[in-house]
């Protein structure tokens, strides 16, 4: 599940959860989480790219950040978009 907010929202994860800050989201190894949270998807580069990744893989995505065209590419693939 993929759910992208914009600004700076409460999450609650489920389950073994990563919490991404200033690290490329593409250099992590993301199968060994349940929950992946990146805060400030605004900075992120690649991040459509590593969505599509993780909902593949079944990995639940909360991703938020000011409006950008980076989240705005996230709203066609995200199951909530807000």
């Amino acid at each position: 599940m993929i759910h992208v907010k914009t600004g700076t929202p409460e999450w609650t994860p489920v389950g073994k959860t990563l919490e991404i800050i200033e690290v490329d989201p593409m250099l992590v190894h993301y199968k060994q989480y349940n929950t992946i949270i990146i805060n400030n998807g605004h900075e992120q580069q690649n991040l459509k790219v590593f969505a599509k990744l993780c909902k593949a893989a079944n990995i639940q995505v909360l991703i938020s950040g000011r409006a950008c065209p980076a989240l705005e590419e996230l709203r066609d693939i995200a199951d909530v978009y807000d």
